[in-house]
């Protein structure tokens, strides 16, 4: 069964919105060439809306989130995953031309997994100081190790690896475009 093209909106501050500019993206199936969805290029402006209302979300929200809240929202994101995982599974398998057999066994366990496992992490962050050049200033953070962001481009496996440890930690993350 294939996709039916559609055309969607960003995500930005907690709601769906359309872009201010009126170009728009193919996402095009790696195997078949046939577009599969349109999405918006977003603009200058929409990039300083996310900006802002990821900040306005980490202030007002995330940073004071404790463990185990993070780690409950992060659990509640699995089930949900497994809960429409052939869905998911069909749409991953269309974006990157995988075959859905092979999405459904590589990459769909292995993404619940991860992010059950960055909620188990969030429960066991260390603190680290970091000092100034000048040392005269200085914060303290706290962050899981051992892990890097990664570009939004990257399937959704990766993306809950690299995207699951931020959500962990006090750190935030901003996915990044492309360079155009």
């Amino acid at each position: 069964m294939a996709t039916a093209v559609k055309r969607h909106e960003m995500f930005i501050g907690g709601e769906w919105v359309q872009s201010v500019g009126d170009e728009s993206l193919p996402v095009v199936n790696a195997a078949t060439g046939e577009t599969i969805a349109e999405i918006p290029r977003g603009t200058e402006e929409d990039v300083e809306r996310a900006v802002a209302a990821a900040r306005v979300a980490l202030d007002e929200f995330w940073f004071d989130t404790t463990p185990g809240e993070r780690q409950r929202m992060r659990l509640k994101l699995a089930d949900a995953i497994d809960e429409h995982s052939e869905e998911i599974g069909r749409i991953e398998s269309e974006n990157v031309g995988k075959p859905l057999a092979s999405v459904m066994r590589d990459e769909m366990p292995v993404m619940t997994d991860h992010l059950r496992f960055f909620a188990g992490a969030a429960r066991v962050l260390r603190g680290v100081q970091l000092a100034s050049a000048s040392r005269l200033t200085s914060r303290s953070t706290r962050a899981c190790s051992g892990a890097s962001p990664s570009a939004w481009w990257d399937s959704s496996r990766r993306g809950t690896t690299r995207c699951g440890w931020p959500s962990g930690s006090s750190v935030p993350l901003l996915p990044r475009g492309t360079r155009s």
